[in-house]
């Protein structure tokens, strides 16, 4: 293990969520593969650690992160507010689309069968109701 190095410490290492999955079909190359997906992860744990550290030490948060916060939570209302429309909207159509196929069902029940027929040069057409 002498000839090893270790990963770097970036002091400057921000959080990123984007961490591929390794593939049945990735090549075990730890330079390319390996030690690539690693150093992120170990970048995102570094740049929690110093958000962490900058936390003030009475434990309280600063205006500025307190307002993210709270910018954060009314767009995650906002967007479940709309989903919720969305939801109703889709629900309105789904129940409109139910009756008018039962409108469909109930008149195909009084459509008249037409019915034509050749007869040398006569063509005869017979009427009838159908049969429900």
């Amino acid at each position: 293990m002498s000839n090893r190095t270790n990963f770097n410490i970036n002091d400057n290492a921000q959080y990123d969520g984007e961490i591929p999955k390794l593939l049945n079909y990735d090549y075990a190359d730890a330079a390319l593969v390996f030690n690539p997906l690693l150093q992120r992860i170990i970048d995102n744990i570094h740049a929690v650690k110093m958000q962490i550290d900058n936390l003030p030490a009475d434990g309280g948060l600063n205006s500025d992160v307190v307002n993210s916060i709270i910018a954060n939570i009314k767009d995650l209302q906002k967007i479940a507010a709309y989903l919720t429309e969305k939801a109703s909207e889709t629900e309105k159509l789904w129940n409109t689309v139910v009756e008018l196929k039962q409108q469909v069902d109930e008149l195909s029940k009084e459509m008249p069968v037409i019915e034509s027929e050749t007869v040398g040069n006569d063509t005869i057409i017979s009427i009838s109701r159908k049969e429900v």
